[in-house]
């Protein structure tokens, strides 16, 4: 069964009838978010941040599709499926699982200025809800840092609400989305997520974790698009926007030796993922996409289907 957000909400009681589920969440910003705000209305028996449609030990999964079309629980999610689900639960919108799952939660969510957390987080700040500026004015307030140079300083705002979004997601990227559901559904304000010690850590490792790769690893350039091999046990997928907004817009591939994870940013994102179809199992959205290696390919036979790809369609 397929629901809209609005039929969902009108036939609420009936498919959220249990009192507790196993869950799982897709361990990014939006993914977390998802998890606060059904945790305000839904009690959790357990939380797990499975790779991506790795979800079939739970009863609800937010911000991902099942991989298995045999899956039977309730699937919250805005990613284009790939599979039927003759046996699920499926509530579909064609924007953030955040807002989804504060539309239906509403009632019971008590700060809603997390909404903006997976909003930002996915590239779409400009659907929080209005009433959420209006009781959070502070979201729009300038944050930033001081640097000292040359005898001058210098000052670098950024507004609060893009800050939530990069805190949690720092905390992510060092693989503990526990510790990021933990911060944000015990934060009562905006300031509690920022001024977070796990999450100025979390700053602090990613930006020693990055200087090294930018340092260390070099892109190689294939003409249409860039190949960046990097090897890190956190997650990265950044820098291939990094990268691709650098580079005027080439498509990048970000490719993790450390676990075969695939990143593809940029437009040409699903042309890749058709031409490594045989290598790679990569999907997501039009210009971000991600995915891993298939057991028993490697980095070489990665690239062989890229210049085939390149010699057979010119690009």
């Amino acid at each position: 069964m397929i629901y809209t957000v609005e039929e969902a909400i009108k036939n609420k009681a009936s498919i959220f009838s249990k009192k507790r589920y196993r869950v799982a969440t897709h361990s990014d910003a939006d993914g977390i978010t998802a998890a606060v705000l059904t945790n305000y209305e839904l009690e959790f028996e357990s939380l797990i941040f499975p790779p991506f449609g790795e979800i079939s030990s739970v009863e609800l999964s937010l911000d991902m599709y099942a991989k298995d079309s045999s899956y039977s629980g309730i699937m919250i999610d805005h990613h284009k499926t790939i599979l039927d689900y003759p046996n699920a639960t499926l509530i579909h919108a064609d924007y953030p699982t955040s807002l989804m799952c504060y539309k239906l939660f509403k009632d019971s969510i008590t700060e809603s200025w997390k909404v903006v957390v997976g909003l930002a987080g996915d590239g779409y700040p400009y659907l929080t809800p209005m009433n959420v500026w209006l009781e959070y004015p502070e979201l729009v307030d300038d944050i930033g840092v001081f640097l000292h140079s040359k005898g001058k300083d210098y000052f670098f705002p950024k507004q609060y609400w893009t800050e939530l979004s990069s805190s949690i997601n720092d905390v992510c990227r060092i693989n503990k989305p526990e510790i990021a559901f933990k911060i944000l559904k015990e934060a009562k304000k905006p300031s509690d997520v920022i001024n977070s010690g796990e999450v100025e850590s979390a700053r602090k490792e990613i930006s020693k974790e990055e200087s090294a790769i930018r340092s260390t690893y070099r892109p190689l350039d294939m003409g249409a698009y860039l190949v960046w091999k990097i090897s890190t046990p956190y997650n990265f997928a950044y820098l291939a926007s990094s990268l691709s907004s650098q580079r005027k817009g080439k498509t990048v591939l970000l490719y993790n030796s450390y676990n075969d994870s695939i990143h593809v940013r940029g437009v040409l994102t699903s042309y890749l993922r058709m031409i490594l179809k045989d290598v790679a199992d990569i999907g997501g959205h039009e210009g971000f996409m991600g995915g891993k290696l298939f057991p028993g390919k490697n980095f070489n036979d990665l690239l062989n289907a890229l210049r085939k790809g390149r010699k057979e369609y010119g690009l």
